[in-house]
């Protein structure tokens, strides 16, 4: 259901499809989680891993939207 609602919100703010669900986390994936997850990164042990959980998450329910 919430990835419904997830491809119904992204078609309604942009009907060209340029903000599918999937893409956006592409774009989330390569530009916010390698800067905190490198090991010189100065973000703590339990921080990196809820990240790790978050992008989990994510990735699971734009696979199921697409």
């Amino acid at each position: 259901m919430r990835a419904k609602a997830l491809t119904v919100a992204a078609g309604i703010a942009d009907v060209t499809g340029r903000s599918a669900p999937a893409l956006v986390f592409r774009m989330w994936r390569v530009a916010h989680p390698p800067a905190i997850l490198r090991p010189d990164a100065r973000t703590p042990e339990q921080g990196k891993a809820a990240f790790r959980s978050y992008d989990q998450a994510l990735e699971a329910l734009t696979a199921s939207a697409s």
